[in-house]
């Protein structure tokens, strides 16, 4: 018998059968919601992702860094040697990889909008006491790079690393 059928429709019939057969494979008291389904965007890209890094530097140190904004960027030499102070391991990867972005979220808001600190330097704390996994923003043209983005906490005077391994993710 023959069956008729669009050519996504059976791309997408091909692709749970091959599910089915490798949940086969397995124990069913190994079987877990994750493998009846495709992975979510957050599933794939958390193979990219790393847990944010705190770096807590003399209120003398971040605001040499702070100083050095030149056209809406930090001078990375002085970023990279205040981090070397602090950890040179990180300061490795830093000089290993490639920049994605730096931010310095403001602490200014409005009652009804969120300020861009909450948005952004909040989510970061939240990720570092919770030990998971964490990104934003990365930008498309770096999704399959190895980045770092630098956010500088104005509020607390510290500097938060988040690495990326775009070369991590498998689709």
């Amino acid at each position: 018998m023959n069956i008729w059928c669009p050519e996504e429709v059976y791309d997408i019939v091909i692709k749970r059968i091959d599910i089915c057969k490798s949940i086969l494979s397995q124990k069913p008291e190994f079987y877990t919601e994750k493998d009846f389904r495709e992975k979510t965007k957050r599933e794939i890209e958390e193979k990219a992702m790393t847990i944010p890094i705190l770096i807590n530097t003399t209120e003398e140190d971040y605001n040499k860094i702070m100083e050095s904004k030149k056209n809406k960027r930090y001078d990375l030499k002085i970023i990279y040697n205040i981090i070397c102070k602090y950890d040179k391991k990180i300061a490795q990867d830093i000089k290993d990889n490639k920049l994605d972005q730096q931010s310095c979220p403001g602490i200014d808001k409005k009652k009804s909008d969120k300020s861009s600190y909450e948005k952004n330097i909040i989510p970061i704390i939240n990720a570092i006491k919770e030990k998971k996994k964490w990104s934003l923003n990365i930008k498309k043209t770096n999704k399959d790079k190895d980045v770092y983005q630098l956010y500088f906490d104005s509020k607390n005077k510290k500097i938060y690393v988040s690495f990326y391994y775009g070369t991590r993710k498998i689709n």
